[in-house]
């Protein structure tokens, strides 16, 4: 083997020594290189933060973990528990009862929602979803909407469905947060005259040319997946919960489709509204609220 390799080198480089040279300084660091051993319970360490931060899901994950590891080491030398680091969400360190609360919020949503997936598909349309969580948990409908926008990753844009077992997963302590605090979305950029530089006269005529566009058998409708493809191609400087909400929030008919008029007048008042859901992202992820 080795024979064939050194001459293999030579027929390629033209230089036997210089070759062989290489080649035994990449075997040698191949079989003497130390192997290293993972520490003593390195695996359960990482299984033990990982299920933390899949329960209390942080908005901060560095300094969740920062906090975390700090406290599981002044635990194991049986020191006092470390404070959550300046900045970081107070909802990042949840007490063993709001853990349970938010855990029992997740059994209850899904519940609520299986009794409405009567074909036993996991997936809910948005408007159901709303009208579940509303019903169920009493959130106001801005806090539903929020919640759907929430939902980048998740919206299956062929019929606007959502997967209802990784909504509650992902969406789970922002229910618990509204239920608990009775939170009100402030409406200032509600009021705003402009959404991304843009009236609500010039974001009609620029939207309705785009889908008009797209209309090849002008039937004034669109699929709803071409709508999608249309808006996130839009110059116009759409964010993904802009996207989502759009989507999601459009009436769609039973084939599928959308009315290009109705969604472009429907546009202006959703933009202004995932405005203001941002800024409330904002707000939490950086532990403000």
């Amino acid at each position: 083997f080795f024979s064939h390799c050194d001459s293999r080198m030579v027929q390629d480089d033209g230089s036997a020594g210089q070759s062989t040279s290489i080649f035994r300084d990449m075997t040698r660091a191949t079989k003497f290189q130390k192997k290293f051993q993972l520490p003593p319970d390195f695996s359960e360490v990482l299984k033990d933060f990982t299920r933390e931060v899949l329960r209390d899901q942080p908005g901060d994950i560095y300094a969740y973990a920062a906090n975390y590891f700090k406290r599981m080491a002044l635990e194991a030398e049986g020191l006092e528990e470390v404070p959550a680091p300046e900045g970081a969400s107070a909802r990042a360190e949840m007490s063993p009862e709001q853990r349970q609360e938010v855990s029992d919020l997740r059994t209850r949503l899904l519940d609520a929602f299986s009794e409405e997936d009567f074909d036993k598909t996991a997936k809910l349309h948005c408007y159901v979803v709303k009208r579940v969580l509303t019903s169920t948990c009493n959130l106001s409908p801005d806090q539903a909407l929020y919640l759907v926008s929430n939902c980048q990753n998740n919206l299956q844009t062929v019929d606007g469905s959502l997967d209802y077992e990784q909504f509650v997963l992902d969406n789970a302590k922002y229910v618990h947060f509204f239920m608990t605090t009775n939170y009100v979305f402030q409406n200032d950029k509600a009021d705003a005259d402009t959404v991304h530089g843009l009236t609500s006269e010039e974001l009609s005529t620029q939207l309705m040319h785009l889908l008009q566009s797209n209309d090849e058998s002008k039937t004034g409708r669109l699929y709803l997946e071409t709508y999608h493809d249309c808006l996130r191609r839009a110059p116009l400087q759409l964010t993904h919960r802009d996207i989502t909400l759009l989507t999601a929030e459009a009436v769609v008919s039973g084939d599928n489709y959308i009315n290009i008029a109705d969604e472009t007048t429907r546009a202006f008042p959703l933009l202004q509204a995932s405005a203001v859901f941002e800024v409330f992202q904002q707000a939490w992820n950086e532990g403000s609220i």
